[in-house]
């Protein structure tokens, strides 16, 4: 249910062109939760990389170029295998929610530091895509200086009242479903957009949210 960000989307191709030609990039995707972190990178992945994408969750079956890996909760164990086994691609490798990357062997702190000193020794090799909530951006921030690790760095928090019309009519449209007010009486185009333009400014614009 991708609806196009285009402002977003044309800064995001612009990194990858800078990439490609030899400059080292990194990505930062936040907002708060439902904003559309996951599919923006996702949407990236498949229209800049197609299926060279590494992605990077734990406890998943992790293949680079032929070699298999299983991973754990550790990202600097991650790291070291892809360091180990690139030789002939540069990949994109996104690192989808952080915060999950933590278990009681190894603190989201210690993934966040082997996240970003690959950052900083692997930024030509591979273009490296992370994502995270605002609040969680905030408080590493406040012990790192997290955030200022990478080189591009996007809030996805809102989304303009075109692009949710967009969003919502596609998901409506693909339920099948007719949209109803409290009385069982199918809501006109124009009441859905009144609902719809009342919903965003409740929920500051979040496009998931609405």
């Amino acid at each position: 249910f991708l609806v196009p960000r285009k402002a977003v989307e044309d800064q995001l191709d612009q990194v990858v062109v800078q990439w490609k030609s030899g400059k080292s990039r990194s990505i930062l995707l936040t907002g708060a939760p439902l904003c559309g972190k996951s599919t923006m990178a996702e949407h990236l992945s498949k229209v800049s990389f197609q299926k060279n994408t590494i992605l990077l969750s734990p406890e998943t079956d992790l293949v680079v170029e032929g070699r298999k890996f299983r991973t754990s909760y550790s990202l600097k164990e991650a790291f070291d295998f892809i360091k180990r086994s690139l030789q002939n691609t540069s990949p994109l490798i996104l690192v989808d929610d952080l915060n999950l990357w933590r278990d009681q062997k190894t603190s989201l702190l210690q993934n966040v530091k082997e996240l970003m000193n690959f950052i900083s020794t692997h930024g030509k090799r591979t273009l490296v895509l992370a994502t995270l909530p605002e609040i969680m951006v905030r408080h590493l921030d406040t012990r790192l200086q997290f955030s200022a690790s990478f080189t591009n760095y996007f809030n996805l928090d809102t989304a303009n009242i075109d692009e949710i019309y967009k969003a919502i009519m596609l998901r409506h449209g693909a339920s099948h479903k007719s949209l109803q007010n409290t009385n069982d009486q199918e809501l006109t185009d124009r009441e859905i957009n009144r609902k719809i333009v009342a919903l965003s400014k409740k929920f500051d614009h979040n496009i998931g949210a609405v």
